[in-house]
């Protein structure tokens, strides 16, 4: 899981380049800009909390979820780098014997996961909204695009393959890109089939 996780760094990337200039959604602009002013300098705990808000205030504004969504995405991947780094380390440390550092390591990287998941999850909730209620195909793509590595954090294989499914449907990438998430999307339904096949 965690190549996966890796590869769809670059993914989301392109993602993010060709499917930029979603449309835009009426009420709470001024939020969603000051939301992403305090991101772009830094303050993500601020943006979130600014974005959340305001789609409390502006349910219909799905520039405003998806960038929320964005955010939270980008938090819970703090959290999930930590939680990978220490469970190498841990390995590491039980592989020299030294089990008592490797427990506390392990510890530790379970914590970062629990710190990550109402992340991931409040993400992917704002998603399934963007989703279900936009009619523009470049913002299902984009939402889907982000969905997919969403899914991949809960190890949901067949949910990351129809998210990606549905960002190559709706994005219509051509050329390399879309070769590369060709490739992806295959290597998504193998595991959706072994995992249901281990069932």
């Amino acid at each position: 899981m965690q190549r996966l996780i890796q590869f769809t760094a670059t993914f989301l990337l392109a993602a993010v380049c060709l499917l930029s200039g979603c449309a835009g959604s009426s009420g709470g602009m001024k939020i969603y800009e000051r939301g992403m002013d305090e991101a772009n300098a830094g303050n993500l705990e601020a943006a979130v909390e600014t974005l959340r808000k305001g789609v409390g205030s502006f349910p219909g504004n799905l520039d405003m979820r998806l960038g929320l969504a964005r955010l939270q995405f980008e938090r819970g991947m703090v959290f999930h780098e930590r939680e990978l780094q220490l469970r190498r380390t841990s390995a590491a440390l039980f592989e020299s014997d030294r089990s008592a550092e490797g427990t506390s390591a392990s510890r530790g990287a379970r914590a970062a996961h629990r710190q990550a998941e109402p992340l991931f999850k409040s993400c992917e909730e704002q998603v399934d909204v963007v989703v279900r209620a936009s009619d523009d195909p470049k913002t299902i793509a984009w939402a889907s695009s982000l969905g997919m590595r969403v899914a991949l954090f809960f190890e949901d294989y067949q949910g990351a393959y129809d998210h990606i499914s549905r960002a190559i449907n709706e994005g219509k990438p051509t050329g390399q890109l879309l070769t590369k998430w060709r490739n992806f999307q295959a290597s998504l339904r193998e595991k959706s089939v072994g995992v249901g096949a281990d069932d």
